[in-house]
């Protein structure tokens, strides 16, 4: 699948510690139908795009927000939202939107920052975010329209994982999928640092813990789709590595944003294995590494190279 991304806008009701975008990019106007609709018409006639992702900010607080999904409803393209689905919470928003675009073109991603309520809420900067999120995305899933949630691991609730893991499995059925991301420092997450930061020896224990859940779950006839992204293979013993995913689309076909209202076409991800002790690793060639950012708020002893000898294989 080739997919693009386009930050639409960088309005957002919450002040998330974890944001990748810079608050300065607030003051950026938001782009105009009028920007993106000769970028996505040319990307479909060259035959580059499939899918494309509607992030911002807060896509759903866009001002042509519905007139945006009419137009891409003419195209062949599959949308995915990236959104905090409160706005979802009002049935009669979630139902206006269906109006425009077919539910079975559509995915959305949301990102649970905790089931516990204040932790969510804190990491969100908005008292009221989890339940509104939650009553969002029980409208959606009524409606059947395809859910990936997203966690990340954070000081605030690294700790958490194996209990978050078990409550996904409580609260969600199994046609909903997770994303267990490790932190990319950039934006304001960079700013908040100090809140945020955790290194990978020190949720490693947590996220194999998490797994042994998964795994629990999957022997007892469970079938979801669980990944652990931008996380180098370091980060766990080996019995884990077929969940830590290489990304299905290295390169972003095409890429826009109110900053930078120039496409940018066949933009490499920026997670990957490219630091000095990945270079001597026996596995580079199958880890996903992580992000730039880790090693400008850590320094690159959080990479453990792997060596293997000549009579030792692992599948993945």
């Amino acid at each position: 699948m080739k997919t693009g991304y386009i930050a639409l806008s960088y309005r957002c009701p919450h002040r998330c510690l974890a944001c990748p975008c810079n608050r300065a990019g607030e003051v950026e106007p938001d782009l105009t139908l009028e920007e993106m609709r000769p970028i996505i018409d040319s990307a479909i006639k060259d035959k580059r795009l499939d899918h494309l992702i509607l992030s911002g900010g807060e896509p759903t607080l866009y001002p042509h927000f519905f007139d945006l999904l009419e137009y891409l409803a003419s195209t062949p393209l599959t949308v995915g939202l990236f959104t905090t689905a409160e706005r979802f919470a009002q049935q009669d928003f979630l139902e206006a939107m269906l109006k425009f675009f077919p539910t079975e073109r559509l995915r959305l991603t949301t990102a649970i920052h905790s089931f516990d309520t204040e932790k969510h809420d804190t990491m969100t900067g908005h008292r009221g975010s989890f339940g509104k999120t939650m009553t969002g995305l029980h409208n959606v899933m009524a409606k059947k329209i395809p859910l990936s949630v997203k966690y990340l691991a954070t000081k605030i609730t690294y700790r958490d994982m194996e209990s978050y893991v078990r409550t996904y499995f409580e609260t969600f059925p199994d046609s909903v999928s997770l994303q267990i991301c490790a932190l990319d420092y950039c934006g304001v997450a960079s700013d908040q640092s100090e809140q945020v930061k955790v290194s990978f020896s020190e949720w490693s224990p947590h996220l194999e813990s998490a797994l042994d859940v998964v795994i629990a779950h999957e022997q007892a006839g469970r079938k979801r789709v669980i990944r652990v992204l931008d996380t180098p293979l370091c980060a766990a013993d080996p019995y884990y590595w077929k969940y830590i995913k290489i990304p299905e689309q290295p390169v972003l076909a095409v890429y826009v944003s109110p900053k930078d209202r120039t496409a940018r076409f066949d933009v490499p991800n920026e997670s990957s294995p490219d630091f000095g002790p990945c270079r001597k690793c026996s596995v580079r060639s199958i880890c996903p590494g992580t992000w730039q950012s880790v090693a400008q708020v850590f320094d690159e002893s959080v990479f453990v190279p792997i060596s293997l000898t000549k009579h030792q294989t692992y599948n993945h």
